[in-house]
């Protein structure tokens, strides 16, 4: 029997994110039946579990489409969460290719495999969403059951031409700007905005069928916000002022030049996305942290990498060190440490 349970998702520590995912998959409302036109419009898997993302897709990819799910790309959770950029950039994708429904495979806290099917108009907005829901303790066991219940729904077929093999969407980037390999040297003299970590609204909270994990939530917020607040006046000697909004075209009106952002994911992927050169050879990257100490990470460790974008231009500045680390807190005083020695050249 296939239970129906709130699945275990991974939240981002990027900047400014207006809805957290797992608010959003939260507010889903599971029942069994499938969206009308799901054999007949365009889908898109993400795929967030802990095992080899791509493998997973290839079983999965398989299955389904000997279900006439007409799956065009596979994305790693990790990677349309990894900031406000990037999901921006990978929405505004799916919408030009047409994408319809959005399945994401997770495991629950039961330790099963989940499968959520919902519009992709939906996803990552706040409110009460309808969702197919199902999950089974094997990948195998929950495919197979979803395909004989879309045979029992009888539904309006028509994708007959569905890609023998998963594509997956990893060269994504997500700046609109040029990009810079160096410092903003003038963030000495100017004031940097920072957004905040968001909290979840009270609207959202009191309409949540489950209160306590949001309110949890806006907890580690006030936390992550003090700890902000420290390590900038600790570490960054000069003017900065913690904001509310990460809107370019307000903060420039409001009289800033600068903002401080962050990616959160893979290190691959964030290089990708800041539009940084990779080789499909490298296996590691040399991180630069404070005192010059030097960290061996594998390029498909999740880490943290800020960045500074000119609000004008939307031109970014990456800083002249791979800086990223494993945690928000640690990346960001990698990346502090070096600007105050690139300022003093």
């Amino acid at each position: 029997m296939l239970l129906m349970v709130i699945s275990t998702m991974i939240t981002s520590h990027a900047f400014g994110q207006e809805v957290p995912a797992f608010v959003y998959y939260s507010s889903l409302n599971p029942q069994t039946r499938f969206p009308n036109e799901l054999q007949a419009k365009r889908s898109v898997v993400i795929v967030n579990i802990e095992e080899d993302w791509k493998k997973f897709s290839a079983v999965v990819h398989e299955k389904l489409q000997l279900m006439s799910i007409d799956v065009v790309e596979y994305i790693d959770y990790r990677d349309i969460i990894a900031g406000e950029d990037a999901t921006k950039t990978i929405l505004e994708y799916l919408e030009k290719r047409g994408i319809t429904y959005l399945l994401t495979f997770s495991e629950n806290s039961f330790n099963q495999y989940e499968l959520n099917i919902t519009a992709m108009k939906n996803f990552l907005k706040a409110g009460s969403h309808t969702s197919a829901r199902y999950s089974a303790e094997e990948i195998d066991g929950l495919l197979k059951y979803v395909a004989n219940e879309l045979i029992k729904a009888d539904l309006k077929k028509s994708n007959f031409l569905v890609a023998e093999k998963p594509e997956f969407l990893e060269d994504v980037a997500a700046i609109k700007g040029r990009k810079f390999e160096v410092h903003a040297r003038d963030l000495a003299t100017l004031k940097l905005a920072i957004p905040k970590f968001r909290k979840i609204s009270e609207e959202v909270i009191n309409a949540a069928s489950s209160k306590e994990p949001l309110l949890a939530y806006n907890r580690k917020v006030d936390t992550w916000n003090s700890e902000l607040e420290t390590i900038l006046k600790t570490e960054f000697p000069y003017k900065f002022e913690l904001v509310e909004t990460t809107d370019a075209k307000k903060l420039y009106k409001d009289g800033f030049q600068y903002a401080l952002f962050n990616f959160e994911t893979k290190g691959v992927s964030i290089k990708k996305m800041l539009n940084m050169k990779t080789e499909d050879a490298e296996t590691e990257y040399i991180t630069a942290a404070v005192n010059d100490a030097l960290k061996r990470q594998s390029t498909t460790k999740v880490v943290s990498k800020f960045y500074v974008k000119h609000l004008y231009t939307n031109d970014i500045y990456t800083g002249d060190k791979w800086d990223a680390d494993e945690t928000w807190q640690q990346s960001l005083s990698n990346y502090l440490y070096h600007y105050r020695k690139f300022v003093k050249r």
